[in-house]
C-alpha cells in the first residue's frame, strides 16, 4: 500500500514537473525578441561655436598733439576723413614765451632730455623686438603677441621723430626776433579720423615730460582691426 503511495507521489511530481515547463517554454517561445538596429558609419564636420561679447578695435591708433603751446589758426580736416602721413592737418599760431631767452634754453634743454629719453626708450624697444622675434621663430610665442611688440618699436620710432622736430621747432623758435611765428601740424600716419576734438580758435598745450598736451586728431588704421573680448 504504502508502495503505491509513494508510485502516486512520484506520477503527480512527475506530471507538474511537466506542465510547469511545457507552460515555461511556451510563454518562452511567445515573447517578443529584442530588436537592435544598426546604422551606416559616416564622415561629417563636428562645429561647436562659443558666442564673445566685445567689439572690433584699429589695432594702432595715434593721438595727434602739438610740438608747441599756442592757438589754433586754422583747421584743414574733420572727423571721419581719410587722411595720408605727411597731409597737413591744422595751423597753430605760437605766442613767444614772455620771460625771453631763459624760457627758449628751459624749451630747448626740456625737448632735449625728452629726445634722449625717446632714444633710450626706442633702443630698449628694439632689443625686446629682436628677442621677441627669435621665441616666434623657435614657435614659443603667438604671431599676434609678437605684433604688440612691433606696435611698441613702431610707436617709440615715431616718437623719436616727433621728439626731434618738436626740437628743432623749439630752436627755430628761438630765433625769432618777432612774437609770433606759425606752427603747421601734420599727420603722422596714414588712416582715418576718429575725431578732431579741438576748434580754430582754441588754445592748445605742447606734448612734455610734465604734460600729456593737448590732442589735435585721433588717427587710426582701420586697415588693421582686432577683436577685443570681454
Amino acid at each position: 500500500m504504502f508502495k503505491k503511495i509513494l508510485i502516486g507521489i512520484a506520477v503527480l511530481l512527475f506530471v507538474a514537473s511537466s506542465v510547469w515547463l511545457g507552460y515555461y517554454f511556451y510563454n518562452k517561445a511567445n515573447t517578443d525578441q529584442t530588436e537592435y538596429t544598426t546604422e551606416i558609419p559616416f564622415t561629417t564636420v563636428i562645429i561647436k561655436k562659443t558666442v564673445a561679447t566685445g567689439s572690433i578695435v584699429p589695432r594702432r591708433e595715434i593721438m595727434v598733439k602739438p610740438q608747441v603751446s599756442g592757438i589754433i589758426e586754422a583747421l584743414y580736416v574733420e572727423a571721419g576723413q581719410t587722411v595720408k602721413a605727411g597731409q597737413l592737418i591744422a595751423k597753430i599760431r605760437v605766442v613767444q614765451n614772455l620771460s625771453g631767452k631763459n624760457n627758449d634754453m628751459r624749451s630747448i634743454n626740456s625737448a632735449e632730455n625728452q629726445l634722449e629719453v625717446s632714444k633710450v626708450n626706442l633702443n630698449n624697444a628694439l632689443i625686446e623686438l629682436e628677442r621677441q622675434k627669435k621665441l616666434l621663430e623657435q614657435k614659443m610665442i603667438s604671431q599676434q603677441e609678437f605684433n604688440r611688440f612691433q606696435l611698441d618699436y613702431n610707436l617709440q620710432k615715431e616718437a623719436v621723430a616727433n621728439g626731434d622736430r618738436n626740437l628743432n621747432l623749439i630752436r627755430q623758435n628761438a630765433l625769432q626776433n618777432s612774437g609770433q611765428v606759425s606752427n603747421d601740424i601734420y599727420s603722422t600716419i596714414d588712416g582715418v579720423l576718429l575725431d578732431v576734438p579741438v576748434k580754430v580758435g582754441s588754445s592748445v598745450i605742447e606734448r612734455s615730460n610734465f604734460n600729456e598736451g593737448t590732442t589735435i586728431a585721433s588717427i587710426a588704421d582701420m586697415q588693421s582691426l582686432i577683436f577685443e573680448g570681454k
